[in-house]
């Protein structure tokens, strides 16, 4: 689990490269605010662009077993009071870390996020 405060995209590749594994992101299932929204079309940019490579949004995104995805959701709604979204799954570290786009073809995910400075 980690917080997603540099960006979606960026916290999931670092998910991946500690762990050893990939990572696919299903676009049908990403949030995107009706603000984000807005803010994308004002400004001309792809809504899900922003949505996993903009920082600051203050969520978590964390792996669970698949067997285990629904009972979590469950339990975190009902303790929390908070909504969770499935939005990918874990896969062989070999495809990377990539999203599936809605017509099913698959695009690598870029580390997209915000950089802290380095020494």
């Amino acid at each position: 689990m980690i917080d997603i405060s540099d960006g979606l995209a960026s916290e999931v590749w670092h998910i991946a490269d500690e762990s050893g594994v990939g990572i696919e992101l299903w676009e049908a299932k990403i949030p995107v605010s009706p603000g984000a929204l807005a803010v994308a079309q004002k400004l001309g940019l792809d809504d899900l662009d922003l949505a996993v490579s903009s920082g600051e949004e203050f969520e978590l995104v964390a792996t669970v077993p698949p067997a285990e995805v629904e009972r979590s959701i469950e339990h975190v709604t009902a303790v929390t009071g908070t909504s969770l979204s499935w939005v990918g799954k874990v896969v062989a570290a070999g495809k990377g870390c990539r999203l599936e786009r809605g017509d099913g073809t698959f695009e690598s995910l870029g580390r997209a996020g915000y950089e802290h400075l380095t020494d």
